[in-house]
């Protein structure tokens, strides 16, 4: 619901009141005690949530109050040193260098990522839940507004979407035929066999018609501070409908289907549109899987902004204002998403590993053939050096605690884990920890979704949460597109004063050759 202008101006009126209460901005000394008491009223967690179920209304009262804190963080420190950017950090890929802002998520070396301040195992405990897990509406609540939605608010969400997808049916569901098809089951059938998932869901999702409100508001002429309210309207009607979407990419063959258009949350949905869960599913096999996609989409709905998927999403939404063309340019990115190895190439590996030892090895047999691989210095898939674990995979492994606790797979996927990181700890005093797809790939299996390609799309789908959101805050912040300057190498050289041209071109006496 759309806020009247004077009603937002009154919002800014009472936004600046209650801020700093002063008539001129603070001196640097004094700011940082202001910082730490004005962020607990901002879009955080550590504030006074809002109480309004529309979660429109609810970025109205958040998005006033953030301009605001820019306005005085820019006036006190626009000219301050953040990092300082050496020659080996260009060449390194400025891996590491604080450069880029992302207001949804950030990484933490020691507790991983965090959602809006919050780590994972605390989103776990926190967030209102569909089954035994964080429902998405619920993840997505938190990372658009900051706040840790009521159980009303996640449902007022869910039946938000409801309607949204009904609205664009179009998208995925034909008519006539009464099946899972419409526009984006057309573009699938026509491409050839060869093309592998991700370039499917790309393709589908370039092709949507998904800014229809963004272009008529350009076109009308609306002024450039209001184009998130457009830009949000086009994307939450994608996410609506992104399961099916996403559901679609999986179907070799269509399929009639008695779905019913009633309220179902974003996994209930998916569920319903993917063809390959079907009646012989029991009702306790079909709520585990649920409750499993309910987490895998919660701890992988956002990643932090340097990650190649979320950057180049994020520069496409910004230079676009188009949320279906900004998630295909994401989608493609994430194919080989995380570097440690995708869900297929830990499953191959792990299928390697039982041709080599058997299903369930005796421990001794074990621990002599890992022994044997980290001697030959052998990578093994799924796992990264790191001094501190990955938060997903430690999440992950509490679910199968609980839910699955006596898959021959999962264990031994968690015993190779175990033991790897011991001896490669003892043999080269090295920290290696297991990544999630160690734990992730075997639990896809196990709930019968075994095709790791197609499954590597779900990651792509949790992350349309962080990545849209995002957008969102980034056109409402009026954010520019990144334009950094490149160089080549030479030119480096010359401004450094390390390379200057001899008699006849041949290098100078600074430039040091062998």
């Amino acid at each position: 619901m759309f806020r009247s202008v004077k009603a937002r101006q009154d919002l800014l009126k009472s936004a600046n009141a209650a801020f700093l209460k002063i008539d001129k901005a603070p001196s640097s000394s004094d700011f940082g005690k202001d910082f730490e008491r004005i962020v607990p009223k901002l879009s955080t967690t550590r504030g006074v949530p809002s109480t309004s179920t529309d979660l429109k209304e609810v970025l109205c009262e958040k998005i006033p109050l953030h301009h605001d804190l820019l306005r005085k963080f820019h006036r006190v420190h626009g000219f301050d040193v953040v990092s300082q950017i050496t020659v080996n950090d260009i060449y390194r890929g400025l891996d590491g260098v604080n450069a880029l802002i992302r207001e949804t998520s950030e990484y933490d070396p020691q507790t991983g990522i965090k959602y809006r301040g919050l780590s994972l195992p605390e989103l776990y405990n926190l967030l209102p839940r569909k089954g035994n897990s964080p429902s998405p509406e619920a993840v997505f609540w938190l990372l658009l507004t900051g706040d840790v939605p009521t159980h009303e608010q996640a449902e007022a969400l869910t039946a938000d979407w409801t309607e949204r997808r009904a609205r664009r049916k179009d998208w995925w569901w034909s008519e006539s035929s009464g099946e899972l098809g419409g526009v984006v089951g057309g573009i699938l059938k026509a491409l050839p066999n060869n093309v592998p998932p991700v370039g499917r869901l790309a393709i589908a999702l370039t092709a949507l018609d998904a800014d229809n409100h963004i272009k008529r508001a350009i076109k009308d002429g609306v002024m450039s501070y209001s184009y998130w309210e457009h830009i949000y309207e086009d994307s939450m009607e994608l996410l609506a409908s992104l399961p099916a979407i996403v559901a679609l990419v999986s179907a070799t063959e269509t399929r009639r289907s008695s779905l019913v258009l009633e309220k179902a949350d974003w996994i209930d949905f998916f569920l319903d549109c993917l063809h390959n869960v079907d009646d012989s599913f029991s009702e306790a096999q079909r709520q585990g899987l649920g409750d499993f996609l309910r987490l895998y989409v919660s701890v992988n709905a956002d990643d932090e902004g340097g990650i190649p998927g979320a950057h180049v999403a994020q520069i496409m939404g910004t230079s676009q204002y188009d949320a279906s063309r900004a998630l295909a340019a994401g989608v493609l990115a994430y194919a080989n998403e995380p570097t440690s190895g995708t869900l297929c190439q830990y499953m191959d590996f792990l299928v390697q590993f039982q041709n080599a030892v058997g299903r369930e090895p005796k421990n001794e047999i074990l621990r002599n053939f890992v022994k044997i691989l980290v001697d030959k210095r052998f990578e093994f898939t799924g796992h990264k050096s790191s001094q501190f674990e990955d938060t997903r995979y430690k999440v992950l492994q509490e679910f199968v605690r609980s839910n699955v606790p006596n898959d021959p797979e999962i264990k031994l996927s968690q015993q190779i884990s175990k033991v790897y990181t011991k001896q490669i700890k003892e043999a080269r005093n090295q920290s290696m920890v297991a990544e999630q797809n160690a734990i992730a790939a075997p639990l896809f299996q196990f709930y019968g979704l075994r095709d790791m390609n197609y499954n590597q799309l779900l990651l792509c789908m949790s992350r349309a949460l962080g990545i849209v959101a995002s957008m969102i805050w980034t056109t409402a912040l009026n954010a520019p597109v990144e334009r950094p300057r490149a160089k080549c190498t030479v030119s480096y050289f010359t401004d450094l004063g390390g390379y200057h041209k001899g008699r006849r071109g041949k290098p100078g006496k600074h430039f040091k050759t062998k």
